[in-house]
């Protein structure tokens, strides 16, 4: 029997884990780093305080949370435009932030639509933009996981799968 494992990013846990994330931006040579968080989660000031976070490292932070829910395509798309001529995305929130994140990262880097790669129609670029992933719930594994899930332009889910190159 002959079985695989794929890459698992670096994982780490601690309190205020948020306060790391300038720090970890710099480390990866971030210029320009794209915040996706959850709209609620903005709106209680953690998106500020990541910026601001960004902000004494020297990393330009730009922040999209536009979208509630699961993912949709015209979040995916607004998230990848968001995130064209970033150097890095980071995901914050639950498995919809962390998906749309990802996706993002993705269709930033090769200038694709999501629907480009929607069920693996094609290959993800091999250089998507870097990701720090921050789940703010346990249960979705979006933060290590290559599938990400979105709501095609009919509202059925459509999944982009990306290997290794994707978590």
């Amino acid at each position: 029997m002959a079985f695989s494992t794929s890459f698992i990013p670096e994982i780490r846990l601690a309190d205020n884990i948020h306060t790391t994330i300038g720090a970890a931006a710099k480390a990866q040579g971030a210029a320009t780093a794209t915040l996706v968080i959850d709209g609620f989660l903005a709106q209680t000031g953690l998106a500020g305080r990541i910026a601001d976070n960004l902000a004494q490292e020297g990393v330009t932070a730009r922040v999209f949370s536009e979208f509630a829910g699961e993912p949709k395509l015209a979040h995916v798309r607004a998230a990848s435009v968001a995130a064209t001529g970033s150097d890095l995305v980071i995901g914050v929130g639950g498995g919809s932030a962390l998906d749309i994140a990802k996706i993002a990262a993705c269709c930033a880097a090769s200038g694709a639509d999501p629907m480009h790669y929607a069920l693996a129609a094609n290959p993800l670029p091999k250089t998507p933009l870097k990701k720090i992933m921050v789940p703010t719930t346990a249960g979705t594994g979006s933060e290590t996981s290559a599938t990400n899930i979105f709501a095609g332009p009919e509202g059925k889910k459509l999944w982009i799968w990306g290997g290794g190159n994707q978590g």
